[in-house]
């Protein structure tokens, strides 16, 4: 299944890695890998 994000949203990620990484550079990489293991919980589950 393929997606694609909504350029609002993009910009919205941009920003809140911004805000995380400036807190700690970890916690950025945390806030992304959360983010895409979320999408990637809802491709492969979309329905549940």
């Amino acid at each position: 299944m393929k997606y694609k994000f909504h350029p609002l949203a993009i910009k919205e990620l941009e920003d809140s890695l911004d805000y995380y990484k400036n807190i700690s550079p970890s916690l950025g990489l945390d806030f992304l890998e959360e983010f895409y293991s979320s999408i990637l919980c809802i491709l492969k589950f979309p329905f549940d």
